[in-house]
C-alpha cells in the first residue's frame, strides 16, 4: 500500500508544471535536496507522513522532520538550558542575601546561620569597695579599676538595677553619719554616670550610716575600713 502511495505522489509531482516542485542544487545543501520540497522549503510528504525522497537521496541524508536525527546533532539543535544563577552573597560572609538578616557584615567577621556576627558571652561578677577620708564624700580615680567592670556589666544588662551602699565610721553623731553615708553613696552613683555613662536608673543610692561596721571603730585601721561604699553585680557580657 505504501509503495502504491509513493508512486502516486511521485506521479503527481511529475505531472505538475515545471518549478512547482524542486529540490534545489545539491551543491548548496546535500541534505536539503535529498527530499522533495516546495519553493518555500516545505517538504512533501506522502499519505503515510514520510518525506518523499529525490534521486539525490542517500542513506547519510539527515533532515529534521524527515529522518531520525543522530543523537549528537539532535542535542546540538536543542535549545541550550540556562544555567541557574548562583545565589548572591553581597557581603561575602557565606550566607546568601535571601537568608542574611545582617547585611553588610564587615569582612572577616565570624557570623551565625542568619549572617549576623557570632557573639560569645561569659558570666562575670564584680565588686566595688570605695574608701573615703574622714568626713569626706570625694571619690577619687584610685578606684577606677573597680568601677570599669561594674559599668561594663550594667551597660550590657540594661534591666539590671543595683544598690550602692554608703557607710561611715562611728566618728560624729549618728544623724550626721547617716547623711554622710547617703552623700557617699550618691557620689559613687554620680561618678559612674558621669565617667562611664551608666544609666542612672540602674543605680540606687542607699545610706546606712554607722550601723553596719565591718571592723573595730576603736582603731584607725578599723575606722578607715568602715568609711566605704560597697556594691556588687553579676551579669552576662560579650567576650
Amino acid at each position: 500500500m505504501k509503495k502504491t502511495l509513493l508512486v502516486a505522489a511521485v506521479s503527481a509531482m511529475m505531472a505538475a508544471p515545471m518549478g512547482a516542485w524542486a529540490h534545489g542544487s545539491c551543491d548548496d545543501d546535500a541534505n536539503h535536496c535529498a527530499f522533495w520540497h516546495d519553493s518555500k522549503g516545505v517538504y512533501v510528504k506522502d499519505s503515510a507522513g514520510d518525506c518523499v525522497r529525490t534521486s539525490s537521496w542517500t542513506a547519510d541524508a539527515v533532515v529534521e522532520g524527515c529522518t531520525a536525527m543522530p543523537e549528537p546533532m539532535a542535542k546540538a539543535m536543542e535549545p541550550m538550558a540556562k544555567e541557574p544563577m548562583a545565589p548572591k552573597d553581597s557581603d561575602g560572609d557565606g550566607v546568601i542575601d535571601e537568608k542574611d538578616q545582617c547585611p553588610n557584615t564587615a569582612k572577616g567577621v565570624q557570623v551565625d546561620a542568619n549572617g549576623c556576627e557570632f557573639v560569645k558571652f561569659e558570666d562575670i561578677a564584680a565588686q566595688l569597695d570605695v574608701k573615703f577620708a574622714t568626713d569626706s564624700d570625694a571619690v577619687t580615680s584610685a578606684f577606677d579599676s573597680e568601677m570599669r567592670p561594674i559599668a561594663l556589666i550594667l551597660s550590657q544588662n540594661p534591666g539590671t538595677v543595683i544598690e550602692i551602699n554608703g557607710h561611715t565610721d562611728s566618728t560624729g553623731s549618728e544623724a550626721y553619719n547617716q547623711k554622710l553615708s547617703e552623700r557617699r553613696a550618691q557620689a559613687v552613683v554620680d561618678y559612674l554616670v558621669d565617667n562611664y555613662g551608666v544609666n542612672r536608673d540602674q543605680l540606687k543610692a542607699i545610706g546606712h550610716g554607722e550601723m553596719m561596721p565591718i571592723a573595730d571603730n576603736a582603731t584607725s585601721e578599723g575606722r578607715r575600713a568602715n568609711r566605704r561604699v560597697e556594691t556588687s553585680v553579676q551579669g552576662r557580657v560579650r567576650k
